[in-house]
Formats: C-alpha cells, structure tokens, sequence
C-alpha cells in the first residue's frame, strides 16, 4: 500500500510539473499569436505609415501622376519612385481609389503582401542595392516574424499547449484527493504566474530602449508595450487564482484534519 501511496504521489508531482509547463507555454504563445496576426500587423503598418512616414501626404502630390499613368497603362504595376520597387499593384486598380484614401489603399496592399509571402520574396530586396545594408537586421527580423507562416505557427503551438494542459488538468484533478486538489491548482497557477515576474524588467527595458526613437517607440507603444502589458495583467491573474486556492486548499486540509483529531 505505501508503495502505491508513493507512486500515486509521484505521478501526481510529475502531472502538476508537466501541467504548469504547458500552462506557461499556452498563455505565452496566446498573446504571441495575436501579436503577428494579419489585423495586428496592419494596424501597427497604418499607423506608422500615418504618423512616421506620412505616405498620404505624400502620395497626394503624385496623385495626378498616378492617376494619368492609370489610364495609359492599366495593366502595368505600380513602380515606388525613388526606389524601384514594384509594389505588385495594377495601375487599373488605382482609377477607383479617391484621393483621400490613397496612402491607406497603397499601405494596405503592401503590407498585405509582405505578411503573405515574405517582405524579401515580395519585393526583391536584394536587389535593390547596397542602402538595404543598413536595415538588414529589421529586414530579417520581418521576413521572420511578420508573416502567415510565423503566426500560423503560434497558433499551432498554443492549440496543442491548451490541449495538453486541459488534459493534464484532468489527469491532476482526479490524482488530486480531497483539498489537495485546490492546492495543486493553485501550487501549479503560483508557479505560472510567478514566471510572469520578469515581464516588468523586460519592459522597462523596452521603454528605455526605444525612448530616443519617435519610430521606436511608436511601434514599441502599438505592439510590444501593449503585449507585454496584456501577457503580464494574465499572469497577474493566474498568479491571484493560484494563491486563492492554495490558500482555501491549506485550509480546508488542516480544518479537516482538526476535526479528524477531535474525539467523536
């Protein structure tokens, strides 16, 4: 009997460690989904196309130019100026567009683009010559992890991190005698939440890094400052629900045992 009262327990220990890992893994991957997902990266891409580059501005002086090139060479792409860079929109497509939506039609098909097959694969970048050398890093950063593929990835990760952590929360729960259920819930929230702890030194990092850079910390405020404010605020969460019931485990377990000793 001590035997199987020892196994029992150990199986437990390694449910409760494997249950926390996944806990831990899903929440990460989560936020990390919605971070590269398709409505996250064009919000992000609008704004710094507004308050960074001013695109619309910009396109509106050209817009006579594009609107003639439209109309005589309807099937053509659209070339950016200054750069050479074919943007993979036909000309005919430019006709409908008003003047006052112009730099949100442009921005929107490029970066739709550019998530959907690669910034480097959609725009040959590697041919553009030798000022693409000064960007590579942003470049490959891009290519990594501001596409289809990456955020389909995450997603994967996360739905097989839940899955696995919903059955072992099964599995833990019926290991788990009496109050000890609550206390190995809440020992294993404790530990997830606790992993979320760090977040706030990477985030002052990521502020004091960036606050010399207007596009810095324009696109640190719409994407990671936002994400490590969110991925954070669930770990607080996890970490309040963790401590609730181990507390409420605790003592349930030594009210129960103080009755026990009380002569019937």
């Amino acid at each position: 009997m001590a035997d199987g009262s020892q196994e029992r327990k150990g199986l437990r220990f390694a449910v409760e460690v494997f249950f926390t890992i996944f806990l831990v893994i899903s929440v990460l991957f989560y936020h990390v989904q919605a971070l590269t997902s398709f409505e996250m990266v064009q919000k992000v891409g609008l704004s710094v196309a507004h308050d960074v580059i001013d695109i619309q501005s910009m396109l509106e002086d050209g817009y006579p130019e594009l609107i003639t090139f439209a109309k005589l060479y309807p099937d053509e792409n659209i070339t950016l100026p200054g750069i050479g860079i074919d943007l993979g929109i036909k000309a005919k497509e430019l006709a409908s567009v008003p003047k006052d939506q112009i730099g949100d039609y442009l921005t929107k098909a490029v970066i739709k683009r550019i998530y959907y097959e690669g910034l480097s694969n959609a725009y040959g970048l590697s041919g553009v010559g030798k000022d693409i050398s000064d960007i590579q890093g942003a470049i490959d950063f891009v290519d990594t992890f501001v596409n289809k593929g990456f955020h389909d990835l995450a997603l994967l990760i996360f739905y097989i991190s839940a899955v696995l952590a919903a059955v072992l929360a099964i599995a833990l729960y019926r290991l788990s005698p009496g109050f000890k259920k609550l206390t190995g819930f809440g020992s294993s929230f404790l530990m997830a939440g606790i992993t979320g702890i760090p977040l706030l030194v990477i985030r002052s990092q990521v502020e004091h890094v960036v606050r010399d850079s207007s596009v810095g910390l324009l696109m640190a405020s719409k994407t990671i400052l936002p994400f490590l404010a969110d991925m954070w605020l669930c770990y607080l969460i996890i970490l309040l629900l963790g401590l609730s019931l181990f507390l409420v485990g605790i003592s349930g377990i030594f009210i129960t045992r103080g009755r026990a000793k009380i002569p019937g």
